[in-house]
């Protein structure tokens, strides 16, 4: 009974120590440090940055060097989202969230080619104070 036990044990240990993660590899992109991870199976890396405690401030997607897809920045507080943006080949593309310190949205929009483009909304405490459709940034 007691060689089992062990057996089991090194199998657990064995099982934990053979599943490495690989460390980030810190990179530059747009003039910023930050802590790129593979993402399996694909071209992309997850990219993070982080405050001088550690705490996440920012993240997203790298491919081909630039962003891509949904980039979150976080508020130096807590948690929450101060900002959610979209990229495309390193290029605002999609939609823009602008959150306050309680996580109500500030700011909606759309962009297309660094431009706004589409519906536009600000807000405040929940109301919309100005709204707009832009087309090509006007």
């Amino acid at each position: 009974m007691r060689y089992l036990l062990y057996f089991s044990l090194s199998l657990i240990f064995l099982a934990c120590n053979g599943s490495t993660t690989p460390a980030p590899v810190k990179a530059l992109v747009d003039g910023t440090e930050y802590e790129l991870t593979e993402v399996a199976g694909t071209a992309a890396q997850h990219a993070v940055r982080r405050d001088p405690l550690g705490k996440i401030i920012e993240e997203g997607y790298i491919q081909n060097g630039v962003k891509q897809g949904a980039w979150t920045t976080y508020t130096t507080d807590s948690y929450l989202p101060e900002t959610v943006t979209s990229y495309v080949d390193g290029v605002l593309n999609g939609p823009y969230l602008e959150f306050d310190p309680q996580g109500r949205v500030t700011l909606m929009a759309n962009y297309r080619a660094n431009q706004y483009h589409g519906p536009f909304a600000k807000y405040r405490i929940g109301r919309p104070e100005q709204t707009a459709v832009y087309v090509d940034g006007k």
